[in-house]
């Protein structure tokens, strides 16, 4: 990745690449997929660390996959016929490796220099069989790497579906352990990439603040301690996720969305049309635009105005209440305008600027920080009425409070 800031930026439509330009060139690296390369590289800087991934996880879809991206898998060599058998297919060691040689060809054309080595995602169901196609796909790759000087490097997805993520006992986690181990030991990797396509942090939900948070932050500890020192870790895409787990040292990069989805999908699923939501400042979240939130808006910043003290806060504590008044009465008097593209654009400044307020700070005490900004948003939100209904977490701070228990 560049040396510039320390975030890998996922883009995948192109007004997602116009954000990156106005606001995060200055990225670490960026990845897109090969099927959208010729739309999109050309909008991106030409010194920018670039990363393609091919997609191959779509294979996962099985019969639900989507048609743009069954015709972008039918492309490749026997890409056809490994659809056709499905990802517990037995499929011929020749075959998986044609299959691997072309999707890492065409990845490499683009100049890109960070690849992702194909895999398919992790579930509960017919492990095995999955495994063996993941092993046979990073043999592959091996073979393909060291057949010439490549100037690409490779990247290892661990991508985690389904029941995984909340694995408590830490069954699935030794067995992607087991696997990172094995692929280090086979294929000359110089990152991996994890991401728990199952989970939205922004839901407030109690399994993720039981099961999935803990069971994240213990899968990206086991497998940091089994990592040699030189390969590095891309966490996410999540709204908050990937910060902490970068904050804690538990990954070199956290990878961000661009202002739409803070969550990976797993490509070749069928699109949908995700209502636009703003950020809350003084809360560190988002919430769905509608009348509701207008109205819920002008009476926080009037409620938070009357509860500010003389000196500005509240107890002691950080943050102040009167600034937290002010922008919430700011939000509530451009609420109107932050709509589509606005409210896009009003995402993305506020996570550049979040991220580059992280980044000032000393890497050993980035956690501890970010924790006393989480308890400072909690501050806030418990002294304001629920959000509307309708929207993810209603009570205000909820949230921060889950994210705050991740930090340390």
């Amino acid at each position: 990745m560049n040396s510039y800031g320390e975030y890998v930026a996922f883009i995948n439509q192109s007004r997602e690449a116009e954000l990156f330009a106005k606001y995060y060139s200055d990225a670490a690296g960026v990845r897109i997929p090969l099927s959208r390369v010729a739309e999109l590289q050309p909008a991106l800087p030409e010194d920018l660390s670039l990363w393609v991934d091919a997609g191959i996880d779509a294979l996962a879809q099985g019969p639900s996959i989507n048609s743009e991206y069954e015709a972008h898998l039918k492309q490749f060599k026997h890409g056809a016929a490994l659809l056709a058998k499905g990802v517990v297919g037995n499929c011929p060691e020749m075959l998986v490796r044609s299959f691997t040689e072309d999707v890492l060809d065409r990845c490499e054309h683009t100049t890109a220099k960070w690849i992702s080595l194909p895999q398919i995602p992790y579930d509960t169901e017919k492990t095995a069989a999955k495994q063996k196609l993941n092993r046979s796909l990073v043999t592959a790759a091996e073979s393909w790497r060291t057949s010439h000087a490549r100037s690409s490097k490779l990247m290892l997805p661990l991508i985690l579906t389904k029941s995984c993520a909340a694995d408590t006992k830490g069954r699935w986690r030794r067995e992607i352990v087991k696997h990172v181990d094995w692929v280090q030991r086979n294929c000359g990797i110089d990152g991996v990439w994890v991401v728990n396509a199952d989970l939205e942090d922004e839901r407030g939900s109690a399994p993720n603040q039981d099961k999935r948070f803990p069971g994240l932050i213990a899968l990206h500890e086991e497998i940091r301690s089994s990592l040699q020192d030189d390969i590095r870790v891309v966490a996410g895409p999540y709204w908050a996720m990937n910060l902490i787990l970068w904050a804690r040292g538990l990954a070199e990069h956290p990878a961000i969305g661009i202002a739409g989805s803070y969550k990976y999908y797993v490509p070749g699923g069928h699109p949908f049309r995700a209502a636009d939501r703003i950020v809350i400042p003084p809360l560190l979240r988002r919430a769905k635009v509608s009348d509701e939130l207008g109205v819920w808006l002008q009476s926080s910043a009037q409620l938070l105005s009357q509860k500010a003290s003389p000196a500005g806060s509240l107890g002691g504590v950080g943050s102040s209440l009167s600034q937290a008044a002010s922008e919430l009465g700011s939000l509530a008097r451009q609420y109107r305008r932050l709509q589509g593209a606005n409210a896009r654009e009003q995402v993305a400044v506020f996570y550049k600027e979040w991220i580059a307020r992280i980044e000032r700070i000393q890497p050993q005490i980035r956690a501890l920080a970010l924790r006393q900004e989480f308890s400072e948003a909690n501050v806030v939100g418990s002294l304001l009425s629920n959000l509307p209904r309708g929207d993810y977490a209603i009570q205000p701070g909820r949230l921060a409070q889950q994210f705050m228990l991740c930090c340390l």
